[in-house]
């Protein structure tokens, strides 16, 4: 049984970096300990309920543009790495095709 969560890395590429979920978890986490401090130093009470209902909106509003953000930007590297927007026929960012002279190269299905 595989109990690791984590996404495999595409082409056998490192990760890029931290999870989104980390980091706002994480600054969730530093916000409700600073209002704790500041509660304990300064005798400031804060409505427990709304402070809770504030930081489940926020994290997650960050958790969603976080998500979209990283959609998107899956979408660009994919059509890179396809070469969709390439418009000589080649495989974008592959080994570059050795021109003919002979014959015309023809392009893809569904492309003029």
């Amino acid at each position: 049984m595989n109990n690791d969560f984590a996404p495999e890395p595409r082409n056998g590429a490192a990760p890029a970096g931290p999870h989104a979920g980390t980091i706002v978890w994480g600054l969730t986490a530093i916000a409700v300990g600073l209002l704790v401090l500041a509660g304990l130093w300064w005798d400031i009470s804060f409505n427990l309920g709304y402070v809770l209902i504030a930081l489940l909106i926020g994290s997650g509003t960050a958790l969603v543009a976080a998500g979209i953000l990283s959609f998107i930007r899956s979408r660009k590297a994919g059509s890179q790495d396809t070469g969709q927007d390439d418009h000589d026929g080649s495989a974008g960012g592959g080994t570059a095709q050795p021109s003919s002279q002979t014959s015309p190269q023809t392009p893809p299905e569904g492309r003029p």
